[in-house]
């Protein structure tokens, strides 16, 4: 009788433990349920942060488009403002130098009113208009200057600016005495024919170098570096001829500095005293001449070869031309002749350092232009004449054999001087 009451007794037993084995599992599935739910809370807050990230991205895409275009405006505006403030800087130096010519004509005035005669003779004066031609047909009876030779050394270099060559030329020269120790040394430049401006594949050209003509030159001689401030007080202290010199009007002074801040009537004047004080023709090369003497017989867009560098000439080095390399921007004239790299006819800074006056008026290209290189004075405008050679702040494409500039013949500027060429004797 017992086992048969024990039987039901072990039966409910193992439907307890089965019992509660049911209530363990369903108590680890609810775990894992809820386990699972804040799985997937996670992975929906983590879509959710996803979507939200690239709602982000996109906004940032476009706003970083809406940043270039920006960038691209601010660079516009900066370009426009670095322009304006150029031009305020022209406007600075020029009433400067207006300024400075003020107080020296009163200084000069005043000195003459005090220790004129009583009476006194009036030397007839060449109307400066004139000048510029008249001192060309100078007669002399002077004795000629002995002719000398002097050694330079003249460097080639290829597309990406890499020394081809450098050599040492040699060339004839006279030297001016100005007085005190100062000297002037003059170049021969040979007779010779060119091609007159730039080809359409030229980087940088501008129509006002078109179109190529070909132009022959008689020989002359050609200061053998821009006219530096000393020689320029040593001729502004000869006797004027049609209008006064301010001494000094440089904007960097230095005697081996080249003169700045020069109208073009300032340099015609130049001339002219320095012609009668010695009996030789003095003037302003014209342009054809200034190419020509540039090019010494060359066809690239420098001297020196298809590019240039700025450690070979003084211009704004953070721009290049062509393959050439970045370098070096001094923001200043550097002393006439200093980089001691001559042309092939032994000529100092023909790019950039400063621009220099020529003695023809302005035309806008070079459509009946004369073709024995004569100063072309038919037509054009006489209120603006021709700048050669680029200068310090500028970029190299302004330094070009080639490139023309213009400038009103009154105003002077920190980045305008000249060189001086002579007719052979």
């Amino acid at each position: 009788m017992q086992s048969k009451v024990d039987a039901p007794q072990e039966f409910i037993e193992r439907l307890n433990q089965e019992k509660l084995d049911l209530q363990a599992q369903l108590e680890r599935s609810q775990q894992e349920q809820l386990q699972l739910r804040e799985q997937l809370l996670q992975l929906t807050h983590a879509q959710a942060e996803s979507q939200s990230q690239i709602a982000q991205l996109l906004l940032q895409v476009q706003q970083g488009v809406q940043a270039q275009t920006e960038v691209a405006n601010f660079k516009a505006q900066l370009a426009e403002t670095q322009n304006q403030l150029y031009l305020l800087q022209q406007d600075h130096a020029l009433l400067q130098s207006e300024l400075d010519q003020a107080y020296f004509d009163l200084d000069r005035a005043r000195s003459r009113s005090q220790s004129a005669p009583t009476a006194t003779s009036q030397q007839p004066q060449v109307p400066i208009a004139d000048l510029a031609t008249d001192l060309a047909t100078v007669s002399t009876s002077v004795t000629a200057p002995v002719i000398n030779q002097f050694s330079y050394q003249v460097m080639k270099i290829d597309a990406q600016g890499q020394q081809l060559e450098n050599l040492t030329k040699q060339a004839s020269y006279y030297r001016e005495n100005l007085g005190d120790g100062v000297k002037l040394d003059m170049v021969a430049i040979p007779a010779g024919t060119f091609q007159m401006g730039s080809p359409l594949e030229e980087e940088k050209r501008e129509e006002s170098e078109s179109p190529l003509h070909q132009v022959k030159i008689e020989a002359f001689y050609l200061s053998r570096v821009t006219i530096t401030q000393v020689q320029w007080r040593a001729v502004a202290e000869l006797p004027q001829v049609e209008r006064s010199l301010h001494p000094e009007p440089a904007n960097v002074k230095s005697n081996n500095q080249p003169i700045e801040c020069v109208s073009w009537y300032d340099a015609v004047e130049f001339c002219a005293r320095l012609s009668n004080s010695t009996g030789r023709a003095y003037r302003l090369p014209t342009e054809a001449e200034w190419e020509y003497a540039c090019r010494a017989g060359t066809q690239t867009p420098f001297h020196f070869g298809p590019t240039i560098r700025a450690d070979l000439a003084n211009y704004d080095g953070n721009h290049t031309y062509g393959n050439g390399p970045q370098g070096q921007y001094r923001e200043q004239t550097t002393p006439s002749g200093s980089f001691e790299v001559a042309n092939d006819f032994g000529l100092y800074d023909m790019h950039g350092n400063v621009w220099e006056w020529c003695a023809d008026p302005w035309h806008d290209n070079y459509k009946g232009a004369p073709s024995d290189g004569s100063a072309w004075e038919i037509g054009g405008d006489n209120r603006l004449r021709v700048l050669r050679g680029g200068s310090w702040d500028f970029n190299p494409g302004y330094c070009r054999s080639a490139q023309r500039a213009r400038y009103a013949a009154d105003l002077r500027y920190f980045n305008i001087s000249f060189r001086i060429a002579c007719a052979p004797f």
